[in-house]
């Protein structure tokens, strides 16, 4: 599995925010259900870009990644199932 940088935005913005191991934690499990791998450094490299591009930000002080202005956020496929996969703390 290999989301596209809108769908880590679509994955936080379900939430209004996630921290990275939490947006990890979802595309494992996604990936998992789906039967498809998920690259655990390419994943994080993704999300560096991500950042980088402005389709994701960091909010710093609570560790969290929100919905940037570049973004144009989409669920990825299995995406519906997010709520149920990630614990949100």
């Amino acid at each position: 599995m290999d989301p596209t940088l809108d769908e880590l935005v679509g994955a936080v913005d379900l939430f209004g925010g996630l921290s990275r191991e939490e947006l990890v934690g979802g595309f494992q499990d996604i990936g998992a259900r789906m039967g498809d791998d998920v690259d655990i450094k390419v994943l994080n490299l993704r999300i560096d870009e991500a950042i980088e591009k402005y389709y994701l930000v960091e909010v710093a002080d609570r560790g969290l990644l929100v919905a940037g202005p570049s973004a144009l956020p989409e669920l990825p496929e299995g995406g519906e199932d997010l709520p149920h996969l990630i614990l949100v703390g």
